[in-house]
């Protein structure tokens, strides 16, 4: 593949069966195979090719029963073709700077919202359980 590009799906499991993405990311500029900036939504992809990279993260995930939050990655090449890289398992916990501002940007937010709505859910499912 001539200048691949790596684009990430964030994607979350539980133990219900419950899966879902939160759509792609790019994390193409890398320095030393580290991620320097992500850009969400991926640019210059087309829609087909975007939603078979959502369509195959969920695939992967439910074949493997996966259980976490995490992200399916793959190399998209000139012709929009998506290969698998692997999935990773992600850690709420960053571990440098860099990272840590990378990630507020995308991932922190998509958690939080994830979180959030989630934590509604459960809450109002707890409330109307109890009365």
């Amino acid at each position: 593949m001539e200048q691949p590009r790596h684009v990430e799906v964030q994607i979350f499991a539980d133990i219900h069966g419950n899966l879902v993405h939160l759509f792609e990311r790019d994390c193409s500029v890398q320095r030393r195979h580290q991620k320097i900036v992500e850009i969400a939504p991926a640019l210059r992809i087309p829609q087909a090719t975007r939603e078979a990279l959502w369509a195959d993260a969920l695939k992967f995930c439910r074949a493997a029963e996966y259980v976490n939050a995490g992200t399916v990655e793959f190399l998209v090449d000139e012709q929009g073709r998506h290969h698998f890289i692997e999935v990773f398992k992600y850690k709420l916990k960053t571990t440098s700077v860099i990272l840590r501002y990378c990630c507020r940007s995308t991932t922190h937010c998509q958690l939080r919202k994830y979180v959030c709505r989630t934590s509604v859910r459960l809450i109002h499912a707890f409330k109307s359980s109890t009365r």
